[in-house]
C-alpha cells in the first residue's frame, strides 16, 4: 500500500536536515549502503521523527502495538550508486506480522524502487509505504547518482491486523 504525500515537504526538509546531522553516526552495510538503528537512542532521536512515528501509528490504527521505547525498530538506509536491498523476509514469532511502514525522503523517481514478492512499489519522495515484512521483499538497484534516503519504521502486529486504507493506492 502506498500513501501518497504523507509528509510535507517542511517536514521532508527536516528529516533530511537531521539525517544529515547524524551521518558520524552511520554504519556502513557495503561499500553501497550506509545505515542507522536507532534502538535504545533515546536521546538521539528528533522530535520529527517522533511526530513522523505518531503520524503513522494514528494513520495505521497501530496504537496498540506501539512500544513505550520511541526509538524501537526505527531507523534509516542510505543507498548511494549501484546500492540495493538484498532479498529477505522477516520472521517474527508465530502468528505475528512484521508490518514496516517506510517514507522516502530522498530518491530519484523510479530508481532504487521497493519491491514485495514480485510487487514494484512506484514510490515517490514523501510518500509512504506499507507492506508485510514477513513476505520476502528487496529493492532495484539504485542507478542515479543521487542517493536514496528512507526512514523505516517497524511494528509487530497479529497476522489479522488490519490497516485504514481509505486514500490509498
Amino acid at each position: 500500500m502506498i500513501i501518497s504525500d504523507f509528509i510535507s515537504s517542511d517536514l521532508q526538509t527536516k528529516l533530511l536536515k537531521w539525517i544529515q546531522d547524524s551521518a558520524d553516526n552511520l554504519i556502513s552495510v557495503d561499500q553501497y549502503r550506509k545505515c542507522l538503528r536507532l534502538n535504545g537512542y533515546q536521546g538521539f532521536i528528533s522530535s520529527d521523527v517522533c511526530e513522523l512515528k505518531n503520524a503513522i501509528i494514528d494513520r495505521m490504527n497501530l496504537k496498540e502495538y506501539e512500544d513505550s521505547d520511541r526509538t524501537k525498530n526505527v531507523f534509516f538506509n542510505c543507498f548511494s550508486q549501484n546500492a540495493q536491498l538484498h532479498r529477505h523476509k522477516h520472521y517474527p514469532v508465530k502468528g505475528l506480522c512484521d508490518l514496516r511502514c517506510n517514507v522516502l525522503l530522498s530518491g530519484d523517481l523510479d530508481d532504487g524502487l521497493p519491491v514485495v514478492e514480485n510487487y514494484v512499489f512506484k514510490v515517490r519522495e514523501r510518500d509512504l509505504w506499507v507492506f508485510n515484512a514477513n513476505l520476502e521483499h528487496w529493492s532495484e538497484p539504485v542507478k542515479s547518482n543521487k542517493n536514496r534516503i528512507a526512514l523505516s519504521f517497524g511494528f509487530l502486529v497479529p497476522e489479522n491486523h488490519r490497516i485504514l486504507t481509505e486514500g490509498t493506492t
